[in-house]
């Protein structure tokens, strides 16, 4: 497929009356591309190349669904500017949600996606046969050796996968390297007893400062990392990641923001799912239905089927459910998304820290009997 003859085609859901449909969905497509006005005097040549087309209207109840595609070209191979042509200066206008987004073969592989995705992941920790099982370094204001005992008791339990909660952050580079050496320790000693546990540390900060920290992970045999990519941006997350060859858990901090108002923002299945595979994440970290953050299950499941369905040449990335999950979720998960996921469960595992070990060997005995 030519690049440049291929199209995006972006799905928006308008809060408007039939009437005004036709006229707004025009005003998206020349938003998006030239930042005028349909009435704008513009170039035909330039119209009939860069112009969105307006491919489909249809009108429901208060609301309605358009199709708008774009050509690929707009989006220079990069991710930013493929989200800024189909959410940039729109996400100023009322009522204008973005439901989906195709994209072409030839691009999503320009871009590129996961470095290592589900199967990368398990096999840095040679687990290949059940859901996995996550827990949270967590919470902030807890000394060394109460978090590297966390971790400990964690992977001597069989647990898979470590992760720092986001908000564990140090201005001074020597206590985050102390922190992390600790816990880094206290999971290499479990896993030389048996243990096959993944720590991923947080990594943040803008510039040298990030660079530092990821830097510091590599030379320490760290293979994986945290970062927050609403924060830090989704291009630098994914870059800094590539730059280590660390495998990358993309936290969806601040995503909220433009997943959950009703009607207005870009859904989870786009944002949480598409961009953050497209992003680099290896695990895409979502709340998904249940606990204490939670979204619908249709939102979930959308999110669930961008992480892993066959999107060009990229790996999937292994769609990771947290926000206060427990045991009793496990069931449910998986027969939602079958065996391809991550449990990330942190206050209800925890809850009785000084048997940890034996709690953690319950919930991976529940995942893998299903």
């Amino acid at each position: 497929m030519n690049t440049r003859a291929a199209r995006i085609t972006a799905t928006y859901r308008l809060a408007c009356s039939a009437e005004d449909a036709d006229r707004i969905a025009q005003a998206i497509a020349f938003e998006q591309t030239v930042e005028m006005a349909p009435a704008a005097s513009i170039d035909p040549q330039i119209a009939d190349r860069v112009v969105g087309r307006v491919e489909s209207v249809s009108h429901r109840d208060d609301h309605a669904t358009v199709r708008i595609s774009y050509a690929a070209e707009l989006a220079d191979r990069q991710l930013g500017q493929l989200i800024n042509l189909a959410y940039g200066s729109v996400s100023y206008y009322r009522g204008v949600r973005l439901t989906d987004l195709r994209v072409p073969d030839d691009l999503a592989n320009a871009i590129g996606g996961p470095q290592f995705g589900i199967q990368g992941v398990r096999e840095a920790i040679g687990i290949h046969d059940r859901p996995l099982l996550c827990t949270v370094l967590k919470p902030r204001g807890s000394d060394h050796q109460a978090l590297a005992d966390l971790a400990y008791r964690f992977a001597s339990g069989g647990g898979d996968l470590l992760k720092d909660d986001q908000n564990l952050a140090e201005a001074d580079f020597g206590t985050f390297r102390q922190r992390v050496d600790a816990c880094l320790d206290a999971v290499n000693r479990a896993n030389d007893a048996g243990g096959h546990c993944l720590y991923l540390p947080h990594a943040y900060g803008a510039g040298p400062a990030l660079h530092r920290r990821l830097e510091y992970l590599a030379k320490s045999n760290v293979r994986g990392v945290v970062m927050c990519p609403h924060i830090l941006g989704l291009e630098t997350a994914k870059s800094a990641a590539r730059e280590y060859g660390l495998i990358y858990l993309a936290h969806p901090l601040l995503a909220g923001s433009f997943t959950q108002p009703a009607g207005h923002g870009i859904d989870a299945a786009v944002l949480l799912g598409l961009f953050t595979r497209l992003g680099g994440a290896d695990i895409g970290l979502f709340p998904g239905p249940g606990g204490r953050l939670s979204m619908t299950a249709e939102a979930a499941d959308g999110t669930q089927r961008a992480l892993t369905r066959r999107l060009a040449g990229l790996h999937a990335s292994l769609p990771a459910s947290g926000g206060g999950k427990s045991r009793e979720h496990i069931a449910a998960m998986i027969d939602r998304y079958g065996r391809d996921f991550a449990l990330v469960a942190g206050s209800a595992l925890q809850r009785d820290r000084g048997n940890l070990t034996a709690t953690t060997q319950v919930y991976i005995e529940t995942l893998a009997e299903r």
